[in-house]
């Protein structure tokens, strides 16, 4: 869990005057204030977290309006602190197993409030024929998020069993393509 401090400035200076636990960083203020203690505008925070990764690549999602900042261990990662509309940023770490600090800075100067921060690990799919495996053989599966193709497919073998490395966690489809047909998995 993240703890997050607010300040009154957007410079993360002073003593925080709002401070609040969360699981997770997904923050739509709109125009309006994180909390009472805080102004609408010209406002920073910074949420601070320890949580346990294991050995894999992860990818690191940050979105903001206005400045964001990415520590992970102390090391600077993404570095968009400055004025801007709602952006996202993402960055892939190298994470070892085990305990890591993840820090995420921000600081809003005017207009709309928007705060986002969320990692995950691309995994393998292994996806299996519920029917005669012998008419899928060489049928390929494709990977799809939403009606975006993302680049990975794999072959179905002989045992009727299509293997697809490294898809990102998240709302992912399947789409099978045997003979100019295309079924949905």
């Amino acid at each position: 869990e993240f703890c997050v401090d607010y300040f009154t400035n957007m410079t993360l200076e002073g003593a925080p005057a709002f401070q609040e636990n969360v699981t997770s960083l997904e923050k739509n203020w709109g125009t309006k204030s994180p909390n009472e203690a805080i102004p609408v505008d010209k406002f920073s925070a910074k949420a601070i977290g320890n949580f346990d990764f294991s050995k894999k690549d992860y990818t690191f999602d940050v979105k903001a309006d206005d400045g964001i900042r990415l520590w992970i261990d102390g090391v600077l990662h993404i570095n968009a602190w400055k004025n801007q509309g709602a952006t996202a940023y993402t960055t892939t770490v190298a994470m070892s197993a085990g305990t890591h600090q993840v820090q995420v800075d921000y600081y809003e100067n005017t207009g709309n409030t928007y705060l986002s921060a969320s990692w995950s690990y691309a995994r393998n799919v292994k996806i299996t024929a519920a029917n005669d495996a012998t008419k899928l053989n060489k049928a390929r599966v494709y990977a799809f998020s939403g009606t975006k193709y993302l680049g990975k497919y794999s072959t179905f073998n002989e045992e009727g069993i299509a293997e697809i490395k490294d898809v990102p966690f998240g709302d992912v489809s399947y789409r099978v393509d045997y003979r100019g047909q295309h079924f949905t998995a």
